[in-house]
C-alpha cells in the first residue's frame, strides 16, 4: 500500500532486510510506511504475495476489501491478505493518519509436521488461526498498544541507533503476535485465541454457522468455480443450505447473486492481470467470461481501459 497523495509518498520507508520468527513462521518485512494525518486516498490495488497490517493513528476513514466496506477510526487495526483487492481513504473533508507494514509470512518447510503441545505449538496454532481469520478490521482492545508498537518500530527505522535491528526484530514479534491475538480471538472468549474456523473443530456438532462464515464460504466457492459460471441454486446445493437462505444472505450484503458473481469475476481478472503474464483470452476464460471480447468490453466499461492497457499501467507503477 503506497498512498497516492504525493505529500504522503515521502513517508514510505524502505530499509535493509531483517526478519523474525514466530513459532514455525518467518516474518519478513518488505515495507514500513507512515502517513501523517491528512486528506488522502489509495485506489484499488492488490498484493499478490504480501500480508498488509495497518494501524489508524488518528482521524477517521474507510477501507474497502474485496468489495466490503469498513469504517475506520483511531485505534482500528486492519489486515489484508495476499490477493485481496482493497482501497483506503480518509473521510471527505477529514484527515486520517496511518502506520502500515507489508511483509512475507512464510511457514518453514521443516516445521510442517511439528505442531506439538508446547509453547511453539501453541504459537503455531495462534498464527494459523490468525492467517485463516474472517475479520479484516478490529478495534485494538489494548487502546493504542499496537499503534505504539508501530510507532516504536518506525522510530528505530528512521533513527537507526546502535542495536536497531535487534530492537526491530523484538518489536516486530510483539506487533505480529498482538495483531494475531486481536484478529484470531474476535470475542475474547479463549485463553489461547482461536479463529472462528478453528472453533468449528471443537464446537459441538450442529453448532450454528455465522452469517459471516457462510458468506466467506459462498465467496470462496464462487471464486473456485468461476470457469463453470455457477448458478445460485448450484452454490446453495454445494454448500448444503437452502436456496432461500442463500438469497437472503446475499441480499443482506446489499447485492444480488449476479452482482456477487460479477464482482468476483472482475476481482479475479484484475488479480491475474497484475500478477501473471497470461494472455487476456486465458484470463477471460479463468474468470468465467464468455470470451475475450466480452471480458474486454465489461472491463473497459467499468475502468475506462482495456485489460492490456490496465496491465501496462499497473506494471509501470
Amino acid at each position: 500500500m503506497t498512498p497516492s497523495a504525493a505529500a504522503a509518498r515521502k513517508f514510505v520507508v524502505s530499509y535493509p532486510p531483517f526478519e523474525t520468527t514466530i513459532g514455525h513462521y518467518v516474518i519478513r518485512p518488505v515495507w514500513w510506511g507512515r502517513v501523517p494525518p491528512q486528506a488522502w486516498s489509495v485506489g484499488d490495488h492488490v498484493h499478490a504475495t504480501l500480508v498488509e497490517l495497518s494501524s489508524v493513528s488518528e482521524g477517521r476513514g474507510v477501507v474497502e476489501i474485496q468489495g466490503r466496506r469498513h469504517d475506520l477510526r483511531s485505534g482500528n487495526r486492519i489486515v489484508v491478505f495476499p490477493g485481496e483487492f482493497h482501497r483506503l481513504s480518509s473521510l471527505p473533508g477529514g484527515t486520517m493518519g496511518l502506520h502500515f507494514l507489508l511483509c512475507y509470512v512464510e511457514l518453514r518447510n521443516a516445521a510442517l509436521n511439528e505442531v506439538e503441545e508446547t509453547e511453539r505449538g501453541e504459537i503455531h496454532r495462534l498464527m494459523h488461526a490468525f492467517l485463516n481469520c474472517h475479520d479484516r478490521v478490529r478495534p485494538d482492545r489494548g487502546g493504542h498498544e499496537l499503534g505504539r508498537l508501530f510507532a516504536a518500530i518506525q522510530g528505530q527505522l528512521e533513527t537507526r541507533p546502535p542495536g536497531w535491528r535487534e530492537a526491530c526484530r523484538a518489536l516486530l514479534r510483539l506487533l505480529v503476535l498482538g495483531t494475531a491475538r486481536l484478529f484470531a480471538d474476535p470475542d475474547g472468549r479463549s485463553g489461547l485465541p482461536l479463529a472462528r474456523a478453528a472453533w468449528r473443530r471443537i464446537e459441538p456438532a450442529g453448532a450454528r454457522e455465522s452469517a459471516a462464515e457462510l458468506m466467506d464460504r459462498v465467496s470462496d466457492h464462487i471464486a473456485k468455480h468461476l470457469q463453470d459460471q455457477p448458478k445460485v441454486a448450484e452454490v446453495a446445493r454445494a454448500l448444503g443450505v437452502s436456496l432461500r437462505t442463500l438469497q437472503r444472505l446475499i441480499e443482506s450484503e446489499g447485492t444480488t447473486f449476479r452482482g456477487l458473481l460479477s464482482r468476483t469475476q472482475i476481482f479475479a481478472a484484475k488479480y491475474l492481470l497484475v500478477s501473471t503474464d497470461l494472455p487476456v483470452k486465458d484470463i477471460a476464460t479463468r474468470a468465467g467470461y464468455e470470451d475475450a471480447s466480452h471480458f474486454s468490453a465489461i472491463f473497459r466499461r467499468q475502468f475506462g481501459l482495456v485489460p492490456n492497457a490496465y496491465r501496462a499501467l499497473r506494471s509501470g507503477e
